[in-house]
């Protein structure tokens, strides 16, 4: 049996705002990480890091692509299947508001 991805990403975007506001932040993710795997994410203020964590953990809802962690797929899910999401996820960062 081949071994399942623990976050698999595909064509992910997302935006903020609405209307003339819109803004899109990120474009076209792609993203696999296997069993195991530690990954460190870099990058310069406003670049999106903690726009795709909170997506991976589910506390923001996927709006465009597939995100799927843990076999299960976050877009199109509830909110109550987000907030059961958050029970199998821990994220480190450096921002004292996450």
């Amino acid at each position: 049996m081949a071994q399942k991805h623990m976050i698999e990403i595909h064509h992910l975007d997302h935006y903020f705002g609405q209307g003339q506001l819109k803004t899109q932040v990120l474009f076209d993710i792609h993203l696999a990480i296997e069993p195991g795997e530690i990954v460190f994410m870099t990058g310069p203020s406003g670049s999106g890091k903690t726009t795709l964590l909170t997506l991976i953990s589910g506390l923001r809802s996927v709006q465009s692509g597939s995100l799927r962690v843990l076999d299960q797929e976050l877009f199109g899910a509830t909110k109550r299947e987000q907030v059961m999401r958050l029970k199998n996820i821990a994220i480190v960062t450096t921002g004292q508001n996450l």
